[in-house]
């Protein structure tokens, strides 16, 4: 019974010896790794969004693209790349988180459930942008687990503008001409126009000038950036009177547009504007004269005292309106420091004419010789010197007739007295009666 059982125990330790030799390995196996299966390596994220007619990224916090804000314009597209490391995956999900959304609404997820290519996936998310920076974040989930992620932003803005005439006026500046609004100006005067855009929305614009023969400037025009269009140059007002009118179109970072049309007018008159004198003293009072203004009760006109040291603000000295197309106003030169100045005349917001003197502590010479009515001493003199001239020569005239008289009586030759034969003749040389002729 012994010898039976031995012969089964030697057999069952022989097979554990081989059951813990293959644990331990062969030296032909043993040290070797067997590869699982492999892991997806984090791909390659890119957030993009058209700008300018090409894909602006997303990923530059410090300039980053812009989209138009909703609801007034809908959702803004945002497309998300993700470069595959060469790898297909399964299952694959892709995200996008805007916090900051317009409503709290949130894009819908991009995902596939089949096999993806090695290459690269590509989604499209609707987001409703609000005003300002909005921040994004994108993340990509395949096989069931966060492989990447990017963070980005986009900025929300709104198209507005701004655009007038401007019309250069007496005194060197540009005053805006009001929409539909015809200014007036002395037809002799030299003036310019010229138009103006300013970009008052929240995102950049430009303007799409193309074909026309006086194209303005098509640079980009970040928000509050002013875009001037030259119209004409420097030149007499009369020139260029008439209606103002210029089609525009403007085009906005995202690809919004915009068409409008700037209008206004400019009207001329013949008037004339003149100082009584060319430097005062303070205190002292001189004269504007205009002349050939519109003879219209609602035409008025505004006299304005400038420092052109800018020493101190602009003085209204007053108001005059035109009835008779005939201004003479006067007033008194303020007390100032001596210098120059200048008397602006103003005509619906607008300076007209600007009219240069001189303030000083004392009379000028040629001011002091001539006073304000001095040009009428030159006519009044020549007068009375004509009449002095007739008064004295008509007394020389008087004085010399009696002389004239006797001189004419000593010279004159006298005549014979005429005499009668008959009736002087003595009686002894008398004819007879009878003999004198009957």
């Amino acid at each position: 019974m012994v010898g039976a059982v031995l012969p089964l125990l030697l057999v069952a330790l022989l097979a554990a010896g081989q059951a813990a030799g293959g644990a331990a390995g062969s030296p032909s196996t043993r040290g070797l790794h067997v590869p699982s299966q492999p892991a997806v390596q984090a791909p390659p994220i890119r957030l993009t969004v058209v700008n300018w007619g090409h894909p602006a990224s997303l990923l530059d916090s410090a300039h980053p693209g812009w989209g138009h804000l909703a609801p007034l314009a809908g959702p803004t597209q945002v497309t998300a790349t993700i470069e595959l490391p060469g790898l297909r995956v399964h299952g694959w999900i892709a995200h996008l988180d805007a916090p900051l959304a317009f409503g709290g609404e949130q894009p819908a997820d991009c995902r596939g459930s089949e096999e993806a290519g090695p290459t690269e996936l590509s989604c499209v998310f609707r987001v409703p942008v609000s005003s300002g920076l909005n921040p994004l974040t994108v993340t990509f989930t395949a096989d069931g687990r966060v492989v990447g992620a990017a963070r980005g932003s986009i900025r929300g803005g709104e198209l507005s503008w701004d655009a007038a005439y401007e019309l250069l006026d007496a005194t060197g500046h540009w005053t805006v001409i009001a929409r539909d609004h015809a200014v007036a100006m002395p037809a002799t005067a030299r003036t310019a126009l010229r138009q103006v855009i300013t970009n008052t929305g929240t995102i950049p614009m430009r303007v799409d000038d193309t074909g026309n023969p006086a194209a303005c400037d098509t640079r980009v025009l970040a928000p509050s950036a002013r875009l001037v269009c030259p119209s004409r140059g420097i030149r007499p007002a009369q020139s260029l009177a008439g209606d103002l009118r210029r089609e525009l179109r403007v085009v906005d970072a995202v690809g919004g547009v915009a068409e409008f049309e700037i209008r206004g007018g400019l009207t001329t008159f013949a008037g004339t504007f003149s100082l009584s004198r060319a430097s005062a003293v303070v205190g002292q009072a001189m004269v504007v004269q205009a002349r050939g203004l519109p003879r219209d009760p609602a035409f008025e006109v505004q006299f304005w005292l400038d420092d052109e040291a800018n020493v101190r603000p602009d003085d209204l000295l007053g108001t005059s309106v035109t009835p008779t197309g005939t201004v003479n106003y006067r007033f008194v030169v303020p007390r100032a420091s001596p210098g120059a100045f200048r008397l602006n005349v103003v005509h619906d917001g607008i300076a007209i004419a600007s009219l240069p003197f001189e303030v000083t502590t004392v009379p000028r010479a040629a001011d002091a010789a001539v006073p304000p009515w001095g040009f009428l001493a030159i006519p009044l003199v020549v007068l009375l010197g004509l009449l002095v001239f007739w008064r004295v020569r008509r007394r020389r005239r008087r004085l010399r007739a009696p002389a004239l008289a006797e001189g004419s009586a000593a010279t004159a030759t006298p005549e014979p007295p005429q005499t009668d034969p008959y009736l002087d003749a003595s009686p002894a040389t008398r004819a007879p009666e009878a003999d004198r002729p009957r």
